[in-house]
């Protein structure tokens, strides 16, 4: 896989701001200074952040055409429209596209505020399963049932609370872990794709501030307040220039979790 080298058409959810733009940047970057020319389509919410997204990345990375697609996808009936929009992108590019990558960063921490025990809303839960897990599910299977020939890449940003468990994270743990879990099942019935879930480490997003200052557990706060002023948060470029190495070397065993943390 010459991530870098190969005319792409690429699609990252979340990419309006936070960790989920920073991919989108660095990618642009890497294909521009290889001189290859790609697509890539940004996904998000909020069409402004869209829109400003967009403006840096062709400022700084010439060559890279970005389209930008505004849709909420905790909201499952529009998923297939966004989809069938990225789709017409692909079609409409005068590019002879080699390569083919989704990286899955959209997501939420859901309501941080109170325990899961008070958390007894169906619609509220669905909608974060929707967003957290459904979505991704649903757009890779789209995503591999569209583009069938070249090199596929599918990229799952995910989170070490997969696996390790603080208060006021229930939802948010087990979507991660149910999206770690289907890369898996992804990958072993699509040997010909290549697949990798990135842990990001603890990066300075809105939504980390966010915790440190609100969530129920005194504890928790404690914990993401302490990394702040001990300096232990990333940066998002930090953390996705990791990612970028990853996948330009392309050493990683199919589906495997990676850490920011692990050694290459």
């Amino acid at each position: 896989m010459a991530l870098f080298k190969r005319c792409s058409f690429c699609v990252v959810t979340g990419a309006s701001r936070g960790l989920g733009r920073e991919i989108a940047v660095q990618l642009a970057q890497g294909w521009s200074q290889q001189g290859v020319q790609s697509d890539l389509v940004l996904v998000s919410r909020t069409e402004k952040d869209l829109q400003a997204a967009k403006a840096d990345i062709e400022s700084s990375s010439p060559g890279t055409s970005v389209h930008v697609i505004p849709a909420d996808l905790q909201d499952l009936s529009a998923i297939h429209e966004a989809f069938s929009r990225c789709a017409a992108v692909a079609a409409e590019s005068s590019k002879k596209h080699e390569q083919f990558v989704i990286v899955h960063d959209a997501g939420s921490a859901g309501d941080i505020t109170q325990p899961i025990v008070q958390q007894t809303d169906p619609s509220v839960l669905q909608e974060q399963l929707a967003l957290n897990f459904t979505s991704m599910s649903i757009l890779t299977s789209l995503f591999l049932s569209r583009f069938t020939s070249g090199e596929r890449v599918v990229v799952n940003i995910s989170s070490l609370l997969a696996k390790v468990h603080l208060a006021g994270f229930a939802m948010y743990s087990a979507s991660r872990a149910a999206r770690n879990a289907l890369v898996g099942t992804f990958a072993a019935e699509n040997p010909d794709v290549r697949f990798l879930t990135y842990t990001p480490g603890p990066c300075m997003t809105d939504m980390f501030k966010s915790i440190a200052d609100s969530s129920h557990s005194q504890s928790t706060r404690d914990m993401f307040q302490g990394q702040i002023e001990r300096s232990e948060v990333l940066t998002c470029r930090e953390s996705i220039s990791k990612l970028m190495e990853l996948l330009r070397e392309n050493r990683f065993e199919n589906a495997a979790v990676i850490d920011y943390y692990d050694k290459m």
